[in-house]
């Protein structure tokens, strides 16, 4: 007869487990059986052999009692009489006893993988091989290697939440998918199965697409279409499930304005109050993504009310970078809240957020807020930094230099090559335009009197030309990261370009496609498709 293995034969897992990783395993040990067998041996130890489980589930206060290291060394020394099932069951029971063994989980993998030709595993057997291991990277990484060319070749036999309880494991323990093979197709099946997901696993998967870098815009694009239409957002009670999927689009940057109607919509909606925390990625998000429909707007701007009401100080000095991340996300939408970022962002705050630890810091966002606040917001008198801060973030920021993101952006150098050579290498200045953007760009100047180029503003040692003659034209070869998948500006350069034209500079913006090709051409092509931009911003024909 067998017996289910039930969380009453053991004791409970030790109390520093994730609750969620701990309930992944109690739903895994709903399919397990057990079948004590009675022709098992005796160890050297007096162990009976593994074999016999109805033994091992009786040694629970054993293993808590110092006998775990005979019983651990018993089991790995019997793994070549014991099956796949009986590897897992022994990890299991050992781990509901509330003992982590390095050494059996070790030995485990070691096994697994010398093996791993000769074995055959169940997809609920992958499910708890990737549970077990998941702690011991990089170690298990190897194994993980070939578990994954088995789950590309029996996807079919996996159920969407075995799958998806592969992808949380993996990336919580920031794992990434090797073959995008593999990934492509648990995307293809999430499509396929969408109606049979647990709403609870879903957002796991997106981390999960996210941090193994898949970027398949027809997928993003089917997968929004069903998480509008078939109201699946109303599955989730809180704002940290629907920040996952609005924060995984704007990380790939795929826009789909139903999917980001719908999420915003839905915050309101919630009954139990949206965390900052969420509340930040998810404005970051629509900042990013530049949501500026209408409906958008609106919903954007009853977050920031409900946000002005329940705020607190406390919060803020806790988290300022939760506050930092709110105000740059609504800032790329031209949003500014002068009320709230005159009342929280004062100088407590500033010195908050100056201090965070690497892993939170913040210093380019408060480059770039205090000088948007400088450019649109001209009644804002305050300033946000002191110099001496603008001094310290100017000292950190200072590995973002001008002639690394030039030799980064291939294009560029043959480029500026070319315009030198065509109009003159001092009228050619080139780095960041706005230096709390730090991506460079060309500078040209154009005196709409003499009908020539001369030496940018920037560039000049004297103020002696009258300016109001002269056309500033930036020159922007934009890549491919500034760009969303539709091809439309992302937060960042969406507010760049807003920024540029409200100081009177003339934008030219050649698209990433047609800037790659650059690099193929010789002089001569560059410069003949330099001049139709630039004859066309300056409304005079340049001829080289």
């Amino acid at each position: 007869m067998k017996q289910n293995l039930k969380q009453s034969m053991v004791k409970p897992v030790h109390a520093k487990v994730p609750v969620w990783l701990a309930n992944i395993h109690k739903n895994l040990m709903k399919s397990v059986t057990l079948s004590p067998s009675s022709n098992g041996s005796e160890t050297d130890n007096n162990y009976h052999s593994p074999a016999t489980f109805s033994e091992l589930l009786t040694v629970g206060s054993s293993i808590q009692n110092g006998d775990r290291d005979k019983i651990v060394f018993a089991l790995c020394r019997n793994f070549d009489f014991m099956s796949v099932e009986e590897i897992l069951t022994a990890a299991d029971i050992l781990y509901m006893n509330g003992v982590v063994s390095s050494s059996y989980t070790k030995c485990m993998i070691m096994y697994l993988y010398e093996m791993i030709d000769t074995l055959q595993f169940t997809p609920s057997q992958i499910v708890r091989i990737v549970f077990h291991f998941q702690q011991f990277w990089p170690i298990a990484s190897a194994l993980m290697m070939e578990l994954e060319g088995r789950m590309e070749e029996s996807l079919s036999d996996f159920t969407i939440n075995q799958v998806a309880q592969v992808c949380q494991l993996l990336f919580y323990r920031q794992y990434r998918f090797k073959s995008m093979t593999l990934i492509d197709a648990i995307g293809k099946k999430l499509l396929d199965e969408f109606d049979t997901i647990i709403p609870e696993n879903l957002p796991m998967m997106m981390k999960a697409f996210r941090y193994s870098n898949y970027v398949k815009v027809s997928f993003y694009k089917e997968l929004g279409d069903f998480l509008g239409s078939k109201n699946f957002l109303n599955n989730f009670s809180n704002a940290a499930q629907i920040m996952h999927f609005a924060f995984a689009f704007a990380s790939v940057h795929i826009t789909h304005h139903k999917l980001f109607k719908h999420l915003l919509r839905r915050i309101q909606e919630l009954e139990q109050p949206p965390r900052m925390k969420d509340l930040s990625k998810i404005i970051w998000a629509c900042g990013t993504l530049v949501t500026t429909d209408q409906e958008h707007l609106e919903q954007i701007q009853a977050i920031l009310d409900t946000v002005k009401k329940n705020i607190t100080i406390q919060q803020v000095l806790r988290y300022p970078d939760n506050l930092m991340d709110f105000l740059v996300g609504l800032a790329y939408l031209n949003i500014y809240p002068l009320d709230l970022i005159e009342q929280y962002l004062g100088q407590d705050t500033i010195q908050v957020l100056m201090n965070l630890d690497a892993g939170r810091s913040k210093f380019q966002q408060l480059e770039f807020l205090d000088a948007s606040l400088t450019i649109e917001c001209p009644k804002f008198k305050r300033k946000l930094l002191s110099e001496a801060q603008r001094l310290e973030l100017v000292n950190h920021l200072k590995h973002l230099r001008e002639d690394v993101d030039i030799m980064l952006r291939k294009p560029m150098v043959p480029t500026i090559e070319a315009l030198r050579d065509m109009i003159g290498e001092e009228n050619v200045h080139y780095g960041f335009v706005l230096p709390h953007f730090k991506t460079a760009d060309i500078l040209l100047a154009f005196d709409q009197e003499k009908k020539c180029f001369i030496i940018p503003q920037r560039q000049r040692s004297t103020n002696d030309l009258n300016f109001d003659h002269v056309k500033s034209v930036v020159v922007m070869l934009l890549s491919k990261a500034q760009t969303s998948y539709d091809d439309q500006p992302l937060g960042m350069l969406y507010c760049k370009l807003r920024q540029l034209k409200r100081l009177g500079y003339s934008v030219i913006q050649i698209n990433a496609d047609e800037a790659l090709t650059y690099m193929l051409m010789d002089k001569a092509e560059i410069q003949q498709k330099l001049l139709a931009h630039i004859s066309e911003t300056v409304d005079y024909p340049i001829t080289n």
